[in-house]
Parts: C-alpha cells; sequence; structure tokens
C-alpha cells in the first residue's frame, strides 16, 4: 500500500478557519478548522467531521393520537446524521423504533411513530446516529387518549308534559382517559328553553318549558382536550299536552302506554242511578262520584278503562239486563238491577291489564237507583263514592223507614234494605234480593210484587238495593258503590263523593267534566260514567 504524506511545508496538519481550507485538496486530506472546532477529513462529498459527535435531543413538536395509532413527531437538537433514526422509549424501558425517520438537517428529524400503548407513557425520545452515538430527552411524549363519550348519539327521549316538572338529567358530555379536563360546549343546534348545558360536567338538566305543540330539538355537544375534538349529535323532544278521553261504549276500552311514559293524570267519573217508576212521583238516582289521581305506568303496559252505563230507569218489574260497569254477581243475576225502582249506575274505573277486582287501580262509584212512591229527600238512591271513599245509603224513604240499601265500603258491598226489614203482613216475607259485592250493585228482589226497590250502584265494592217499606207501598232506594286507589301506583289522589243527587262541585268544575257525565236527572236515566287521561 502506497502511503501520501502531506506536502505542506514543514510538515504536520494545516489549520486555519473555514476560508482557509486548502483549495483543491486532495481525497483523504486533514483540516484543523479552529472555526468548528473540529479535525476536517477532505471526502467526495467535502469537508467532513473526522471525530463523530454525540447528537443531542433538545425538544419534540407534535402529539401522538391513539385513535390513529400513529403520528408524525418532530425532534429538535443537534448532531444528527444521514442515516440516524429516531426510537420512543417506554417506561418499561423497551424501545420503540419510528417507522421512518428523516434527517430534515444538523438539528432536526421528522419521525413517524405507530403502535405507542398508553400503559407505558410518558416515553422517552431517542436519536441514533450510524455511528451508534445517541442523544435521549426522557418523559417527553404522551399516548393522547380519544375523550370517551358518557351517552350514545341520537334521541335521549321524549318529555311528557305531565313529567316535566320532574326535571330530566341527561350527560352527554365525555370524559378523557387521560385525566385532562375537557372543553365541552353546545356547537350548534339548541336545547330545550329551561335546560342548561354545564361545560365542566357535560350534564344536560333541568326542567324543560312547556309548549304548544310537539317540539324536537336537535343539537350537537363538542368536546376537546386541546388535541383531539369530537363532536356528537342529540335530539330531545318536547311535547304539548296530550288528553286522551274515554266516553260510555258499553265495553271494556284500552290504553297502551307509549313509550317514554311513566305516569298519566286519571280523572273518573262513575255513573248516575236510574229513577224510579214514572207511574208515581218516582226518586231520583244517586249521582256518581269523581276522582283524580297520578298513576304510575310502564311503557307498554295495558290498562283496561271502564266507563260505567248510567243506571236505567224502570216502570215496572225488573228488566234483568246487564248494566256496563256491573260484573256479574256470583249467584248469576245481574248487579244493579232495580225492580220497578230504577237500576243502579255502573262504575268508572281503570284496571291493570283487565276489569278484575284484583286489577283495579282507581275507581269512582256509581249512584243507586231511585224507588218508587216516592220523591224529595225521601226517594234519591245512595251517591257514589270518590277514591278510597265509602258510598252513599240510599234515602229510607219513610221518615222511620230502615229499607234502603246500604252503601258499598272499602272492605265490604252495601246491604240490601231486606236485611233491615221485612214486611209482617204476610206479603213480603219471601226475599231473594242479593247485596252488593266486588265491582257489582246490588240486585233488587223479584220474589214478589211486595219484595221490590232500587238497584245499588256499582262500586270497588256495590251498594245494596232497597226492599220493600211499612208493610208494602214504599220501595226503598239502593245505595252507591264505594270509590277506590291502588295506593302503590296511585298518588296525588283526589277523592270527591256526590251528595245524594248531586255531584261534587270539583266534579263539575273540572276542564274536562262534560255536561250530563254522572248526573241524577229525574224521570230518567242517569248519566254515564267518563274517564280522562291527561299526559
Amino acid at each position: 500500500m502506497t502511503i501520501k504524506f502531506s506536502d505542506i511545508t514543514g510538515g504536520g496538519i494545516p489549520y486555519g478557519n473555514n476560508a482557509g481550507r486548502p483549495v483543491n485538496p486532495a481525497i483523504g486530506k486533514l483540516y484543523s478548522n479552529g472555526e468548528e472546532r473540529r479535525l476536517e477529513l477532505y471526502t467526495n462529498t467535502g469537508w467532513q467531521n473526522i471525530v463523530a459527535e454525540t447528537p443531542g435531543v433538545i425538544s419534540i413538536a407534535g402529539n401522538y393520537i391513539a385513535e390513529n395509532n400513529t403520528s408524525n413527531i418532530t425532534i429538535n437538537g443537534t448532531n444528527f446524521t444521514s442515516g440516524a433514526i429516531a426510537y420512543a422509549v417506554g417506561t418499561n424501558g423497551a424501545e420503540v423504533a419510528a417507522d421512518t425517520t428523516t434527517v430534515n438537517s444538523i438539528v432536526q428529524i421528522t419521525a413517524v411513530f405507530s403502535g405507542l400503548s398508553s400503559a407505558y407513557e410518558p416515553y422517552g425520545i431517542k436519536v441514533q446516529n450510524p455511528s451508534n452515538l445517541y442523544g435521549l430527552l426522557p418523559d417527553v411524549l404522551y399516548v393522547n387518549e380519544t375523550p370517551v363519550w358518557n351517552t350514545a348519539p341520537g334521541s335521549l327521549g321524549t318529555a311528557y308534559d305531565i313529567q316535566r316538572s320532574d326535571g330530566y338529567s341527561f350527560n352527554i358530555g365525555a370524559v378523557d382517559p387521560d385525566g385532562t379536563t375537557l372543553t365541552q360546549t353546545i356547537s350548534s343546534g339548541t336545547i330545550p328553553a329551561g335546560m342548561s348545558f354545564n361545560q365542566s360536567t357535560g350534564v344536560l338538566s333541568g326542567i324543560p318549558s312547556a309548549v304548544l305543540s310537539d317540539t324536537t330539538y336537535s343539537f350537537t355537544v363538542q368536546v376537546t382536550d386541546g388535541v383531539i375534538t369530537k363532536t356528537r349529535s342529540y335530539s330531545f323532544t318536547v311535547k304539548a299536552p296530550v288528553v286522551q278521553a274515554f266516553s260510555y261504549t258499553g265495553s271494556d276500552q284500552t290504553f297502551t302506554v307509549p313509550s317514554g311514559l311513566t305516569k298519566v293524570f286519571a280523572k273518573v267519573w262513575g255513573a248516575a242511578g236510574g229513577a224510579g217508576q214514572s207511574a208515581t212521583p218516582g226518586g231520583k238516582g244517586g249521582a256518581g262520584g269523581f276522582s283524580r289521581a297520578n298513576i304510575s305506568v310502564t311503557p307498554g303496559q295495558n290498562l283496561a278503562i271502564v266507563v260505567g252505563a248510567g243506571g236505567t230507569r224502570n216502570d215496572s218489574g225488573v228488566t234483568n239486563t246487564l248494566i256496563y260497569g256491573h260484573k256479574t254477581a256470583p249467584t248469576g243475576r245481574f248487579g244493579g238491577q232495580g225492580a220497578s225502582g230504577g237500576a243502579g249506575g255502573g262504575l268508572s274505573g281503570i284496571f291493570n291489564g283487565t276489569f278484575t277486582f284484583a286489577n283495579s287501580l282507581l275507581i269512582s262509584g256509581a249512584g243507586g237507583g231511585g224507588s218508587a212512591y216516592q220523591s224529595g229527600t225521601l226517594g234519591r238512591g245512595g251517591h257514589g263514592g270518590g277514591a278510597n271513599s265509602n258510598g252513599g245509603d240510599g234515602d229510607p224513604q219513610a221518615a222511620t223507614g230502615t229499607a234502603n240499601g246500604r252503601g258499598g265500603t272499602l272492605t265490604a258491598g252495601g246491604k240490601t234494605g231486606a236485611f233491615y226489614f221485612k214486611s209482617t203482613n204476610g206479603n213480603g216475607q219471601g226475599n231473594d234480593s242479593i247485596d252488593g259485592g266486588q265491582l257489582y250493585g246490588g240486585h233488587a228482589s223479584t220474589y214478589s210484587s211486595w219484595t221490590e226497590g232500587g238497584g245499588g250502584g256499582s262500586g270497588y265494592y256495590g251498594g245494596g238495593p232497597g226492599n220493600h217499606d211499612s208493610e208494602g207501598g214504599n220501595w226503598g232506594n239502593g245505595g252507591g258503590g264505594s270509590g277506590y286507589a291502588n295506593l302503590t301506583f296511585c298518588s296525588s289522589v283526589e277523592s270527591y263523593s256526590a251528595t245524594k243527587d248531586t255531584l261534587a262541585s270539583q266534579a263539575t268544575s273540572d276542564p274536562h267534566y262534560v255536561s250530563g257525565i254522572g248526573a241524577s236527572v229525574t224521570g230518567s236515566t242517569g248519566g254515564n260514567g267518563r274517564v280522562v287521561l291527561v299526559y
């Protein structure tokens, strides 16, 4: 091998500043550069530092976003050389090489990382030159996790008018897995009046204001941790008051609870009893009871709605037909039938699923039937009871009479007048009347012409029928049925019993009352019942 020695006079390595570098030097020539403070070697790419220098990492710019699983990181430092490789060094000591490392200059590198886990953050950034010398800046790179939403996008549900006052609260914001405080805002759209959005917690809450027509509010929530910004869209519907009225049809009706509805405000009017025989002055039937209450319900639940029929007027004998709102008595007799006296009215009520005693939720009792041969204050059927109130006794006919039917109570049906009086003249000993019972009024006697009276009004427990009084000639008035509220499901219960043939003032002043409902009518069939649900 031929060794070329320096031809510098006097021998040694030339030195100076950048401007003093030899002109047209041969490859392999050395130069001591005082300005750069290094020993240089001339190569086919120019003057190079003959002593490899350690790279230094000063700072980084950029963020590693977990959901992207890749991020560009700019590394600032010193002495970066071509072929350098960047690494992310986790807290577990593992080094993850950048997918690509681009040396932009001696002081800047762009690196692309992927596959970093937040479990090993913060990461240090290491740059290693081809000389294997490296620089490390510890604990500078964090894996930025995406904020996690608390509630799926879409509809938040429906606020029925009856439920508005209960208030609503929805956590529609997000939380940051990194523990960073998020900025949360309604970026577009409108939230319901009366509700507010907490920008710290992401909770939408309050009592939505009433609306005149169903209104759907749509809006977008934006959250940001300063690096990642996300949006999510929601809607919330506020409904105008719904009034669903049920009138008499002669058969059970059904209300299916809509989605999102958990209570209804129910108003129930019991039917009135019928008037007595028209051939004589004839008594009036008793008026129906009135009840109001909130009823807890479940979406999809079926409620049986019973709207009782007014008791009929019977001119003579018994019209043995079922008055709707009475169940058939265990004896097979139709409840509420009067004998020459008026029939007792049918209860009105709301039942869980089917019209049975065990399924009773809210009932207003019906008035008892009026008698014959008497009118005024001695000729009226007993009134229907409001919720959890007894039905009224029928008028006693004669001032000292006892043959009137008694009102139903909360635990038993009203007794027939025959229980208290039987004629002693030999004509009235026989009696086949029946007491009131569960959901039916008592049936007046048909044994002979001396045993008639007004039928009992239906109710939770029905009223008893009237019977003959004072050796015959005065037929007793029927008792009214009791009302009921199942307090497991009913709250804010209001009970307004009628007074004989007069409806309670609350029953007639209610905005959903219709003239004639539950009303006693002289010489005629009693007024039908009514049920109204408001929600």
